[in-house]
């Protein structure tokens, strides 16, 4: 066994180790990372597979038909990372819009929500306070009204 192919099964090994102690991960994915070490175990292991795999599927070199290989990893990888990015960005906008919708703070009148300077430029009619003291009385005695002709339906019919 060469020098060279000691290191690769070393990094591998160590790289498995790593992956399996530091990730949850799901069943299938852990299925396909012991595959893939797995694979790339045998074919430093034993390079010349990598020839003969190379010439059924009509590639010049071994070398050529693992770097095919690697490309498409590669990009089911980049995809599947996208989408997880994408899926947590739109877990953290639906969280924001939680908690944004759910610590909001309704003022209790207008002037609360107004800024200091506003209630002197605006006409005192525009305040909800000063409108809600010269129109409460008006508002009571329609209220009352309301009130009596709903219990008096015919009062006015005779």
């Amino acid at each position: 066994m060469k020098n060279i192919q000691i290191l690769l099964l070393t990094m591998l090994v160590v790289g498995t180790v790593l992956f399996f102690t530091r990730n949850r991960t799901r069943l299938i994915d852990r299925i396909f990372v012991l595959t893939f070490v797995l694979a790339g175990a045998v074919l430093v292991s034993f390079p010349e597979l990598s020839d003969q795999l190379a010439s059924l599927l009509s590639v010049g070199r071994g070398v050529d038909a693992v770097m095919y290989f690697m490309l498409v990893f590669l990009s089911y990888t980049c995809l599947q990372l996208y989408a997880k990015i994408r899926s947590q960005d739109a877990r953290i906008v639906d969280l924001a819009r939680f908690i944004a919708l759910n610590s909001v703070k309704l003022p209790e009148s207008m002037e609360d929500s107004m800024p200091d300077v506003l209630p002197d430029v605006l006409p005192s009619v525009l305040r909800i306070v000063d409108a809600r003291k010269e129109l409460e009385s008006e508002w009571i005695a329609a209220a009352e009204a309301e009130a009596e002709s709903e219990t008096q339906p015919f009062a006015k019919a005779g």
